[in-house]
Formats: structure tokens, C-alpha cells, sequence
């Protein structure tokens, strides 16, 4: 099994490419386990079909808790307002993938627990009352996701509607 995560673009990204760091995005849905990625493919691609882009409003700064081999770390994040098209493009992308079978690597952050952030990177961020117009969303892979390990962008999607 593989662990992915699905992120909506703010920064572009290069399909292929490894990744430290990510560059500026938002989470769309946390980090999970499936071992049939062609799968996921056609299950992503016929929702971004059918529902609009969103657009992200920023909101303030916080902390949230990351892990690395070393232990714990402050990840310093600006949340992003849960509009009703951003929750729907999640809860629907969500229960679509657990149709699919995939096991969430962090559940609570699901459904209900949703919570769309914009991580800080060294080089970008975003700050309070800044919009951010998404076109696209991209399928990311990592070996072990809770550890920091390097990630890949496997396929970028593009909205239609």
C-alpha cells in the first residue's frame, strides 16, 4: 500500500517531481492508504467533472502539530475558510474514496474534522484576507507521510465545470 494525499493548487507544481516540502497549497484531503492508485485516478477525475473550483479565503495564522523521525514540530498554517463549495468538493471526494476502499492515515481529519489550511513554506505564504482562485488539484504519494519523507506529484486534475 501506498499513502496519498490531494491538495488543492495555489502554487504550481510539477507532475513527477519529488518534494521536500510541497509548494504553497491546500489540503483537501489528508493523508490515506490504498494500494489501487489507477483507481483513485478515475474516482478524482469524475468528481472534478461535475463540481466548480473553488475559491479559498484566508483566514489567521495557528500552529498545528507535525511529526518527524525526531519527534513532534510546530507547523505554522493559515486556516482557510470552510465555504460551503470547498466542504462539499471535500465530503464528496471523501466518501467516493472510501467507497474505493482507502484507509485514512488520520481519520479524525475527515469528514467532520476537516480542517482546509494553507502550510507556510520558507520561500511563500499566504496571509489573513488573501484569495486564492484554484484551478486544479494534485494526487501526491509518500513512502511514510507521518515521517517527512519526500513527496512525489503522481497527476494533476484540472475543474471542468
Amino acid at each position: 500500500m501506498k499513502a496519498y494525499l490531494l491538495a488543492l493548487e495555489i502554487q504550481e507544481v510539477e507532475v513527477g517531481r519529488l518534494y521536500s516540502s510541497l509548494p504553497l497549497h491546500c489540503t483537501l484531503v489528508h493523508w490515506f492508504w490504498t494500494d489501487d492508485s489507477k483507481k483513485l485516478l478515475t474516482v478524482i477525475e469524475s468528481i472534478l467533472e461535475t463540481l466548480p473550483a473553488p475559491t479559498l479565503f484566508v483566514e489567521g495564522e495557528e500552529e498545528f502539530t507535525g511529526n518527524t523521525k525526531s519527534g513532534p514540530i510546530g507547523v505554522k498554517v493559515n486556516k482557510v475558510t470552510k465555504t460551503q463549495r470547498l466542504a462539499t468538493l471535500h465530503e464528496t471526494i471523501a466518501i467516493l474514496l472510501e467507497e474505493a476502499g482507502v484507509i485514512y492515515v488520520m481519520p479524525q481529519y475527515i469528514h467532520e474534522g476537516y480542517v482546509p489550511h494553507v502550510t507556510h513554506q520558507q520561500e511563500a505564504r499566504l496571509n489573513k484576507g488573501d484569495k486564492a482562485q484554484v484551478s486544479s488539484v494534485y494526487l501526491v504519494d509518500a513512502d511514510a507521510p507521518e515521517y517527512g519523507n519526500e513527496r512525489k506529484v503522481i497527476h494533476k486534475f484540472n475543474f471542468k465545470a
